[in-house]
């Protein structure tokens, strides 16, 4: 379970450049959705408070006369900080002053931090203000003795538990900054890992997966992400990143289509792309005794599938493409209203089947003509492809009864197809394998083809 230590500090005011040093410190230790721990101090930061301050906190030079120094501090604070994310509202500030603290104390101080000022921009958008009275506020969190250490933490845990509510608790954690690495082991990781195609995986300090990608050379892919020079999503990926695990997979197709099935299984957070699954496809119906193109939600979908899409808008657009393209009708397609003055007759981009005025039987063969440019998703077939890891193996793609597998069968074996077939690993989901498939299929992206009949 992930712990946050939630902190606040005061200080003597200035910057640490000019010698501001803590006179109050506060940790909730908080889990997202409870307080696990609660730990309070005023600290003696060897200095004078100025009056503003004091009259700012209601710290003065008295009170701190008898606490302790942050030295005498020091030991507990580091237990409760050990394996806890750094968590402040405006964190740069509160983390620089315990850092410079601890280094007072020959303790060098690294950790994870997360900011629930800026966490809080990105989700509660659209407020005038994002400091912390403003945002208690606006969140309706009751704020008592602002500018007391204690008070402003318990308000900061409030807060980041309502952004644990409201997003859930995993994607608050991506917003975290990991410690800089200070010897970063791009080397080591990137020797461990193939010239060869498949799939990867990179993992944080929990071993839990945040990245997963492909590739047909997988060193080379994972150098990209590892380069120096590379900023932004990289970077943040970067000093995440614990180690690379990977599994070869032989040929490129596999490889794409193992990622897609990786990314729905594990949800990482820097593949969101990938995380939206086909919703349409493109289908055929019959609509007034004549054939015509339907688009459906997969799920819906009884008929053999043309073609899928992620949204409607993107079937929409495909079809109204090859609606022209082969002067087929709008209306019976779904793209248009029936009327009895079709516009697109009128342009002569549509030849007016509906108002009689081409024959049921000439449309019906132009329509043929457009369908024979798919793909049928249901013809049963399977792929051999080369194995970059084994020159004696194909790696095979078999699509039956719209389900897709895969496996690994030695090249004298290719005739064998009761065999191959009772070796296949299925694969969880079909449209967007078959997506994969289709494409190499098109492009003849394969060492041999074979047809499997029913029987089969």
């Amino acid at each position: 379970m992930s712990l946050f230590a939630v902190v606040d500090v005061e200080t003597t005011g200035g910057s640490l450049e000019q010698g501001s040093r803590i006179t109050e410190i506060a940790v909730v230790v908080h889990d997202g959705y409870l307080v696990h721990e609660k730990f309070s101090s005023l600290v003696n930061p060897g200095i004078p408070i100025p009056p503003f301050i004091s009259k700012l906190t209601g710290i003065t030079d008295e009170m701190v006369a008898s606490a302790p120094a942050f030295t005498e501090i020091a030991p507990q604070l580091q237990e409760l900080f050990t394996d806890k994310i750094f968590v402040a509202h405006n964190v740069s500030y509160d983390l620089s002053y315990v850092s410079a603290e601890f280094s007072r104390c020959g303790i060098d101080f690294t950790t994870d931090k997360l900011c629930t000022c800026q966490v809080s921009r990105s989700i509660f958008k659209g407020f005038g203000s994002y400091s912390l009275s403003a945002l208690t506020k606006n969140l309706g969190i009751t704020l008592n003795g602002h500018h007391r250490a204690l008070n402003d933490a318990l308000a900061a845990s409030e807060i980041l538990k309502m952004l644990v509510d409201y997003q859930g608790l995993q994607e608050i954690l991506m917003h975290r900054s990991p410690q800089e690495k200070k010897n970063f082991r791009a080397a080591e990781l990137l020797n461990k890992l193939p010239e060869k195609a498949g799939v990867y995986f990179f993992t944080d300090s929990n071993k839990e997966i945040f990245y997963v990608g492909m590739s047909k050379n997988i060193r080379k892919r994972v150098a990209r992400h590892l380069s120096v020079s590379r900023s932004g999503k990289s970077k943040k990926m970067q000093l995440m990143l614990d180690d690379i695990s990977y599994y070869e997979t032989g040929c490129e197709l596999l490889a794409c289509i193992i990622e897609s099935e990786e990314i729905k299984n594990y949800q990482p957070y820097f593949n969101r792309a990938g995380k939206r699954e086909i919703q349409y496809c493109l289908t055929t119906l019959t609509n007034k005794n004549l054939p015509a193109y339907h688009i459906t939600e997969v799920e819906n979908c009884i008929t053999p599938v043309l073609k899928m899409f992620k949204s409607r808008q993107s079937a929409e657009e495909f079809l109204d493409k090859h609606t022209e393209k082969y002067q087929l009708c709008r209306c019976l397609n779904g793209l248009d209203k029936f009327s009895s003055s079709c516009f697109y007759t009128q342009i002569k981009k549509c030849n007016g089947v509906i108002q009689k005025k081409e024959s049921e039987q000439e449309y019906e063969t132009r329509f043929q003509k457009s369908l024979s440019s798919f793909h049928s998703y249901n013809e049963d077939i399977m792929l051999f492809l080369e194995n970059d890891y084994s020159a004696d193996e194909y790696v095979v793609l078999a699509r039956k009864n719209r389900s897709i597998g895969y496996t690994f069968v030695r090249k004298n074996q290719t005739e064998q197809t009761d065999l191959i077939l009772s070796r296949l690993t299925m694969l969880k989901s079909f449209s967007d394998a078959n997506i994969f498939f289709e494409s190499y299929l098109k492009r003849k992206k394969y060492a041999k083809i074979q047809t499997l009949n029913s029987n089969c």
